[in-house]
C-alpha cells in the first residue's frame, strides 16, 4: 500500500527509489571492485538498481551531514545558556553572600543593643551570650550540609573575633 508523497504516480516497471529511468544528471564514481560487488548485491537483494543503491546512500549521508551541523548548532546553544545559568548564579552567590552579612549586622545589633540600663557591661556580655548561642544554633542546624556548615563556621569564627 503506497502512501500519498506529493510526488507523481509511478510508472509500470519504474524504481521506487531511483525515480523515472533516465532522469538526472549522469555522474562516474570510481569505486573499488570489492565495494562495487558489494553495492551490487545489496541492489539486487532488493530489487533496485545500482544507481538507486548509490542515490540512497548519498542522500543518507547528506541528510546525516546536515544532522550533524543542526546538532552542533543546538550543542552551541545549550553551551550558551549553561555559561549565562553559571554566571547567573555566581551574581545570586554574591546576593547571598551580602544578605548574609547583612543579617550578621543585624542580628549583632538587635542581640547587642539593649535599652539605658545603669549595668552596661552586663548588657554588653548578654549580648555577645545570645549571639554566642545563635551562632552555636546556626551551626547545629546546618551541621549536616557541607556548604551551610562552612557558612556557620565562618559566622562563628566572626563570633570568637569579637
Amino acid at each position: 500500500m503506497m502512501q500519498k508523497t506529493g510526488k507523481k504516480p509511478l510508472k509500470l516497471g519504474q524504481d521506487p527509489i531511483a525515480g523515472e529511468p533516465g532522469k538526472g544528471k549522469p555522474t562516474t564514481v570510481r569505486l573499488g571492485d570489492d565495494l562495487t560487488e558489494k553495492i551490487q548485491a545489496m541492489a539486487n537483494e532488493r530489487g533496485m538498481t545500482f544507481s538507486a543503491v548509490i542515490r540512497v546512500a548519498a542522500e543518507t549521508y547528506l541528510e546525516r551531514e546536515d544532522f550533524g551541523v543542526a546538532l552542533g548548532e543546538v550543542e552551541a546553544s545549550i553551551a550558551s545558556t549553561l555559561n549565562a545559568s553559571r554566571r547567573d548564579t555566581a551574581k545570586v552567590a554574591e546576593d547571598v553572600q551580602l544578605l548574609v552579612a547583612i543579617l550578621d549586622q543585624f542580628i549583632r545589633f538587635s542581640m547587642m543593643t539593649t535599652p539605658e540600663v545603669i549595668d552596661k557591661e552586663g548588657a554588653v556580655a548578654l549580648g555577645s551570650r545570645r549571639y554566642s548561642g545563635f551562632i552555636a544554633e546556626l551551626h547545629k542546624a546546618f551541621h549536616t550540609r557541607s556548604k551551610k556548615a562552612m557558612l556557620s563556621q565562618t559566622l562563628e569564627g566572626i563570633g570568637r573575633e569579637e
